[in-house]
């Protein structure tokens, strides 16, 4: 893999690439660079793999936007932010390891992937903003291990191959309502509730809890539920 002259086909400004001007479908950017500025690789049809190295902390807006032909992306080990749209429609890109240190992952920081298969959320993500991941659709697999995750809308939204998803012990924060709208995993967890649902009216139990009516009971004694629900 060449890497390119740092000077030449690289703009930097105050350890900030501003603006990269190669043909070089393996591009390795410099050591020292701190941040990947706005739309710095927008476009760049012809890029296939990128290594970033340590020193890089931050991908700004759309910074690799349209990338449609790159498969390959080594982030380093701890960043602190990957801003909107930044891998949008990076429609060959097959995985990308999230590094520990994110906070969020930004408004479709990833949508359109369309070959995007697994995803693990680090710990450290306390927050998947709307659309961070929309219309993968070979996502199958999602990851998350963080007790305090939020999910905005849409965040999984039209990802229909997705089949599994990984919580950690106790479940997250909150997720949107259509968080998941469109993928496989929603029909399966309707399918599932809504059988779950069956069984117990079928017991005469609770629908919501499964807790159990007396004959004088109009309501669930443990979640309160009306019996002529």
């Amino acid at each position: 893999m060449k890497q390119s002259d740092s000077h030449g086909e690289f703009v930097i400004r105050a350890r900030c690439l501003v603006e990269y001007n190669g043909e070089e479908s393996d591009v390795i950017v410099p050591d020292g660079i701190r941040m990947i500025g706005t739309t710095a690789f927008n476009r760049c049809q012809g890029l296939t793999s990128v290594i970033l190295p340590e020193s890089v902390k931050v991908i700004k807006y759309e910074a690799f936007d349209m990338c449609t032909e790159l498969k390959y992306v080594k982030l380093p080990k701890r960043m602190e932010s990957i801003e909107d749209r930044a891998f949008d429609t990076c429609a060959r890109l097959t995985e990308i390891e999230l590094p520990e240190g994110i906070t969020e992952i930004g408004v479709e920081t990833f949508a359109r992937c369309k070959n995007l298969k697994f995803v693990k959320i680090p710990r450290s993500v306390n927050l998947i903003k709307e659309g961070a991941f929309l219309c993968c659709e070979s996502l199958e697999r999602v990851e998350f291990n963080n007790k305090e995750l939020v999910l905005e809308n849409e965040a999984f939204g039209g990802c229909s191959a997705l089949k599994e998803v990984v919580y950690p012990e106790g479940g997250i924060k909150s997720a949107a309502s259509d968080a998941f709208e469109g993928t496989l995993w929603e029909k399966l967890v309707k399918e599932k509730t809504e059988k779950i649902r069956e069984e117990r009216e079928m017991n005469g139990r609770c629908v919501w809890c499964g807790g159990t009516f007396t004959f004088f009971m109009k309501k669930c004694k443990n979640c309160g539920l009306s019996k002529n629900y």
